[in-house]
């Protein structure tokens, strides 16, 4: 019976984050590379694109943050790789490490496009003490150099066309900024857009571009490369199991007042 309460007042936690947004305290940017050389606005099939993102933050106390690159059209590029920092916000970084920041909620669950083609989570941190770091001190994934992008993401384009990207953070897809007090922040997300106007040949059996340069073949499901030694079980969609902690996790900062009081 107990169990059923805490996860019926999760449920009312998450009902109140979602109906009281806060300023913005949160900013994405991207910068874009083409391995290839070309510009993202000609592009040809078979260009791989990456994505350096960067988090940065007024400061103000986060709890939970969770991100995507969404908005994009799964049938012109897909998705192949990416890295996410593990934690950040942090407000100290040591030889040792970095420390009061946000940590990733589940190690090497993160960036992945979860079944849902079109979306790809790589952000999902979040703890029950407050960060208040600004992300400058923040470790890069690319270089491990203080203020470089916390994530990457590499996607290789499939057809003719263009489409644009959103990376940041979407209520309607489980992404949020929890503050103190359990109020959702604003967030200023970051765009851009691809065009594709040529190619290599398209292979009549899958649809996909042959690849002669030995890269894995694209899922023709959409989803990830396909892993030639056997793949990999689907892995469950984390951002409601974000949300869930986060209404979690503010029952327990409401109860923690309480008692002081």
């Amino acid at each position: 019976m107990r169990r059923i309460q805490h996860l019926a007042i999760g449920f009312a936690g998450l009902f109140l984050l979602a109906s009281n947004p806060a300023q913005s305290a949160v900013t994405f940017s991207v910068a874009s590379s083409v391995a290839s050389g070309n510009a993202l606005d000609e592009l040809v099939i078979g260009d791989l694109v990456t994505f350096d993102i960067t988090l940065r933050s007024d400061g103000e106390a986060a709890y939970a943050i969770g991100a995507s690159a969404f908005g994009w059209d799964s049938t012109r590029i897909q998705y192949v790789s990416g890295v996410s920092a593990p934690s950040v916000l942090n407000s100290v970084c040591v030889s040792e490490g970095c420390f009061g920041g946000l940590p990733l909620g589940r190690a090497g669950d993160y960036p992945n496009q979860y079944g849902r083609p079109g979306i790809v989570e790589f952000a999902g941190h979040l703890s029950l003490a407050a960060a208040t770091g600004t992300g400058a001190l923040d470790p890069g994934v690319v270089t491990s150099i203080a203020g470089d992008p916390q994530f990457r993401l590499v996607f290789e384009t499939t057809a003719l066309g263009s489409t644009q990207f959103e990376f940041g953070s979407s209520l309607d897809i489980g992404d949020v900024l929890v503050l103190d007090g359990g109020e959702l922040g604003d967030v200023e997300n970051a765009f851009a857009s691809i065009t594709v106007l040529g190619g290599a040949p398209v292979d009549p059996d899958g649809g996909n571009p042959i690849d002669p340069g030995g890269r894995l073949p694209i899922d023709p499901g959409g989803v990830n490369p396909i892993d030639p030694r056997g793949g990999s079980a689907p892995i469950p969609e984390p951002g409601a199991a974000l949300l869930m902690a986060v209404g979690m996790a503010c029952v327990s900062l409401s109860t923690r007042r309480r008692e002081r009081a």
